[in-house]
């Protein structure tokens, strides 16, 4: 039983997809502790809504570093992927905008 899991955790994607999991979790878990006990001494709702959305966006970039991190070794295929959708977005869009009937 135990060679089953360390072969089942030895694959490098279920460890990562493992540490990501575990990760977006304890990040979260932390934000929210933080929303719900650090913010509910604020009183004014205009600070406590801008300090909820700071908070968020804190998570959501602390989110963004983690997978950055654990996927480090695949970000130059992401860059040169996203480089090339972004090329044919450009294309389809400036082909499209052509086809459009000129405005009086």
């Amino acid at each position: 039983m135990e060679a089953s899991i360390q072969k089942f955790l030895s694959n490098p994607t279920i460890s990562k997809a493992l540490t990501i999991l575990i990760g977006v979790t304890v990040i979260w878990l932390l934000i929210k502790a933080i929303q719900k006990y650090l913010f509910s001494k604020i009183k004014d709702n205009d600070n406590l809504y801008r300090s909820k959305k700071f908070s968020n966006f804190i998570g959501y970039f602390l989110t963004i570093v983690l997978f950055s991190v654990v996927f480090k070794n695949k970000l130059g295929e992401l860059s040169v992927a996203m480089g090339i959708a972004g090329t044919g977005i450009a294309s389809a869009t400036f082909n499209f905008s052509g086809s459009l009937p000129a405005g009086d």
